[in-house]
C-alpha cells in the first residue's frame, strides 16, 4: 500500500511550496502565460476521461506529474503576484511629495514618536493623483506624548519614501529583509506639521473594531495597578501587545528558551477553544445546537485572532482549530497531517510571503515535531506514578518541539537555551494559568474590588514567572551563544534528524546509512569553514551610529578600534553595541580579541595578537600590506606632498571638504564612518560624485567589508 495514500493534501504542499520557494528565489517579473494552466487541465481532464482504459494503469504517473506541475505554477504565480516590487504601480522609494495613505497596523508610541504600518493608496505627481500600491514604515512626529492616529484612518502625508537599507554589520540581524519579507519596501519620516487626518472609513472594520476592543482591555489592566514588567508580559502573553518589553526583559526570556510565550500562539488559542468547548458543551444535545457550536466557536477564535494582531503562529492555530472543528462536525476524524497541510495551504494562499516569517516557521516545525517525536519520546519511560508521569510528558513535548525547531533556531538566533527543559517544566503550566487568570481579570475589570483582587493575582503570578526566568537565565552555563549554521547545515541537520526517526519508525537499514553520511557532510562544511578562515584578513568599518568601530582581523585574532560621539555616555553605547560586535566576532570565529580606545595615542604593543601584520602610529595604521588613514579633524596646514593610502576613513563630522581632502591624499576609496551627521554626509556624498572620487558611506551603504 502506498503511504502517502491517506495525506493527498501533504502529497499537493511539496509541489506548491516548491513554486512559492522558486518564485521567491529567481523574483520573476514575467507572467506565468495562461495556457500553461488551461493546458494542464485541459490535459488532466482527458486523462482523466481516458482513465478506464485498460492501459492506463501503466501510465497513471502522467496524471500525477501534470498535478503536480500544476500546482506548482499554481504556487510560482501566486507567488509573484504577491510581490509588491514587481509591480509598476508599486510607490517605490527616492520619491518626495503628497500621498494618501491608511493605517494598517497598531501604533506604538516612543517618546515624541508614533511608529506604524501604512498602505499608501495615491500619490501626487505631475499635477495630479495616481494610484499606487506598496506599504510604508510611518515614523509620525508628534507634539505631545499621545496617539494622534489609530489602526484604520487614512492621512494625506507629504514625506519622502526612502529606500530601508540593512546596517551590512557581519552577522546582524536583516532588518531591511525582515520588513522586504512582510511586504514593507520603504520607510517615511513625517514631521509635525506636515499631516492631517482624512474622512474616509477603513477598508478593514472588523480589525479596527478587534483593536479598538484591545486598547480597552489594556486600558482595564492599567486602570487595575497592573503595571511595569507585569502589565509588559501580561499585555504580551493574553493580547499581543508587544510594545511595552523591555530589551532586558526580551533577552531574558529569549535565553532562557521560552520567548514564545510572549507572543500569543497556538498555546493560547488552544486554551481558548477548551474554554469554549467546556462552556458550550450543553449545545451538543441537538443539530441545531451543534451548528450553533460551531459558529460560535469559529467566530470567538478567528475574533481573538484579529484581537491578537494576526500573528503568524495564531493564524496557524486558527486555522487548524478551524479544520479540526469543521471535521469533527460532519463526524470525521481527520488525519492530523491533513489538517496540519489543509491549514497550511489555507494561509500561504492568502499570503505566500508567510513561508518567509521566522515565526511562522517555527511554529510549524513546532507542531509537526511534536506529532511526528512527543509519542516515540514519550515511550522511552513508563511509570505507573501519576505525577511523574504528567512531568515525563510535558518533558516529552517540550523535547520533540525543541529538536524540530533547533536547526531553524540556531541558523537565526545562533544561541541555544541550555535548561529550556527545566524552564519550560515550570513556564509552560504556569503560563497557562496566567491566561486563565488574566481572561478572569479582564472579564472582572469593571466589578469593584473584584477586579483589584484579580488583578493583584495576576501581578503576583507574572511577577513569579518573571523572577523564574531571569533567576534561570543568570545559572552558570545557561545560554550557549555564538553557534552559527549555515544554510546549507541547517538542511543538513534536518536530514539526520528526519533520517534517524525514520530508521527507528521503519527499521530500514539504508536509512541508518543516511543519517551516517548526513553527519560526515555536517563535519566535512565545517572543516571546510575552519579551513576557510586560515591566512584570512579582513578589515570591518562597522555601521554604527555616533560611534567609530573598526575591526581588524586575522584568522581568529581581532582588534577592535572604538570611539563615541558622546563621551559621557560611552559605557551605555557600548553595552548597547556589543551583540553587533560579539555576533560578528562569532561568526567569523574570532576566539582572541582585544578592545582599544582610538583616543588612547599611548604606545599599544599589536604585534602579538595579530601575528605581526598590524602597526598603528597617531591616525595611520598598517595592516599587511594596506594602508589606513583617519581623519577626524582640519587637515595640518604645510603638507606639500601627497600620502597614498588604500583607505581613507572620515569621521567626528571633520571640517574639510573633499577637495581638500584629495588634494593631500591619494587613496583608492574614501570611508565615511557612522560619527559623522546626516548633513555633512550629504554634502561630501554630492561633492564626491561630482569629483568622480570613490566614496562608501557606512550609514547609507551599510558596514564596509574588505578581505585581503
Amino acid at each position: 500500500m502506498n503511504p502517502w495514500r491517506p495525506f493527498p493534501l501533504l502529497r499537493l504542499l511539496f509541489p506548491f511550496v516548491g513554486g512559492i520557494i522558486v518564485a521567491i528565489w529567481l523574483n520573476p517579473a514575467t507572467v506565468v502565460p495562461f495556457w500553461a494552466f488551461a493546458s494542464g487541465t485541459t490535459l488532466l481532464f482527458l486523462i482523466n476521461v481516458f482513465s478506464v482504459s485498460p492501459g492506463y494503469y501503466k501510465i497513471r504517473w502522467i496524471l500525477g506529474l501534470f498535478i503536480n506541475i500544476t500546482v506548482f505554477l499554481f504556487g510560482f504565480e501566486l507567488t509573484r503576484l504577491s510581490v509588491v516590487s514587481n509591480s509598476s504601480d508599486n510607490i517605490g522609494y527616492d520619491k518626495e511629495g503628497w500621498a494618501i495613505a491608511e493605517v494598517i497596523d497598531p501604533v506604538s508610541v516612543k517618546g515624541a514618536t508614533a511608529k506604524t504600518v501604512i498602505s499608501v493608496r495615491y500619490f501626487h505627481k505631475e499635477g495630479r493623483w495616481s494610484p499606487v500600491i506598496g506599504k510604508s514604515l510611518l515614523n509620525l512626529k508628534m507634539k505631545q506624548a499621545s496617539v494622534p492616529i489609530q489602526f484604520g484612518e487614512f492621512l494625506l502625508l507629504y514625506a519622502r519614501f526612502q529606500e530601508v537599507v540593512d546596517n551590512g554589520n557581519p552577522y546582524s540581524f536583516n532588518y531591511a529583509r525582515y520588513l522586504k519579507n512582510r511586504g514593507i519596501l520603504n520607510m517615511v519620516w513625517v514631521d509635525e506639521n506636515a499631516w492631517k487626518l482624512l474622512k474616509i472609513k477603513t477598508t478593514n472594520p472588523l480589525r479596527k473594531l478587534a483593536f479598538k476592543l484591545r486598547g480597552r482591555l489594556l486600558d482595564l489592566l492599567r486602570e487595575n495597578q497592573v503595571k511595569g514588567n507585569e502589565f509588559a508580559v501580561a499585555a504580551a502573553l493574553l493580547l499581543g501587545y508587544v510594545d511595552e518589553l523591555g530589551t532586558d526583559l526580551r533577552n531574558s526570556y529569549a535565553a532562557t528558551g521560552v520567548t514564545h510565550i510572549l507572543s500569543v500562539s497556538g498555546m493560547h488559542v488552544g486554551i481558548i477553544f477548551l474554554f469554549l468547548e467546556f462552556i458550550l458543551g450543553f449545545l451538543n444535545r441537538s443539530r441545531l445546537g451543534r451548528i450553533m457550536k460551531i459558529m460560535i466557536m469559529l467566530t470567538f477564535i478567528w475574533f481573538y485572532a484579529f484581537l491578537t494582531g494576526l500573528s503568524p503562529a495564531v493564524l496557524r492555530a486558527a486555522a487548524m482549530l478551524s479544520f479540526l472543528i469543521i471535521g469533527k462536525s460532519l463526524k470525521r476524524s481527520p488525519e492530523i497531517f491533513n489538517i496540519l497541510a489543509a491549514s497550511l495551504f489555507f494561509l500561504l494562499i492568502y499570503n505566500p510571503l508567510l513561508i518567509l516569517d521566522v515565526g511562522f516557521q517555527l511554529s510549524y516545525l513546532a507542531v509537526s515535531g511534536i506529532v511526528l517525536l512527543y509519542q516515540p519520546i514519550y515511550n522511552l519511560i513508563h511509570n505507573g506514578n501519576w505525577m511523574v508521569d504528567k512531568i515525563w510528558s510535558v518533558m516529552a513535548m517540550t523535547l520533540a518541539a525543541q529538536l524540530s525547531t533547533t536547526p531553524v533556531s540556531l541558523f537565526y538566533f545562533h544561541q541555544f537555551p541550555n535548561y529550556f527543559l527545566i524552564t519550560n517544566l515550570f513556564v509552560v503550566p504556569f503560563s497557562s494559568l496566567i491566561i486563565y487568570s488574566g481572561i478572569v481579570a479582564v472579564a472582572l475589570g469593571s466589578v469593584p474590588i473584584v477586579s483589584i483582587i484579580s488583578a493583584k493575582v495576576l501581578s503576583c503570578l507574572v511577577w513569579s514567572l518573571n523572577f523564574f526566568i531571569q533567576f534561570m537565565e543568570k545559572l552558570p552555563a545557561s545560554t550557549s551563544r555564538g553557534l552559527f549554521l549555515s544554510f546549507r547545515e541547517m538542511l543538513l541537520w534536518y536530514l539526520v534528524l528526519g533520517s534517524v526517526l525514520i530508521f527507528f519508525l521503519m527499521k530500514r537499514r539504508y536509512y541508518f546509512y543516511i543519517f551516517l553520511i548526513g553527519l560526515v557532510l555536517i563535519n566535512v562544511s565545517l572543516l571546510l569553514r575552519q579551513i576557510s578562515r586560515l591566512n584570512v584578513a579582513r578589515i570591518t568599518i562597522y555601521n554604527i551610529r555616533n560611534m567609530s568601530v573598526y575591526n581588524f582581523s586575522v584568522q581568529d585574532r581581532a582588534i577592535l578600534w572604538y570611539d563615541f560621539k558622546h563621551l559621557d555616555h560611552f559605557q551605555s553605547q557600548l553595552e548597547r553595541n556589543i551583540p553587533t560586535v560579539e555576533n560578528s566576532w562569532n561568526g567569523a570565529g574570532i576566539l582572541k580579541r582585544r578592545s582599544l580606545w582610538l583616543g588612547d595615542h599611548k604606545g599599544v604593543n599589536l604585534s602579538n595578537l595579530l601575528y605581526k601584520q598590524m602597526y598603528r602610529k597617531g591616525c595611520f595604521f598598517q595592516f599587511r600590506e594596506k594602508r589606513v588613514g583617519l581623519l577626524k579633524e582640519k587637515i595640518p596646514k604645510g603638507l606639500n606632498k601627497k600620502i597614498s593610502l588604500d583607505y581613507l576613513i572620515i569621521s567626528h563630522d571633520a571640517k574639510v571638504s573633499i577637495k581638500e581632502v584629495m588634494n593631500v591624499f591619494k587613496t583608492k576609496t574614501l570611508i565615511i564612518d557612522g560619527m559623522n551627521s546626516a548633513f555633512r554626509t550629504r554634502i561630501w556624498l554630492e561633492e564626491a560624485k561630482k569629483l568622480g572620487v570613490p566614496c562608501h558611506t557606512v550609514s547609507r551603504e551599510g558596514a564596509f567589508t574588505e578581505e585581503i
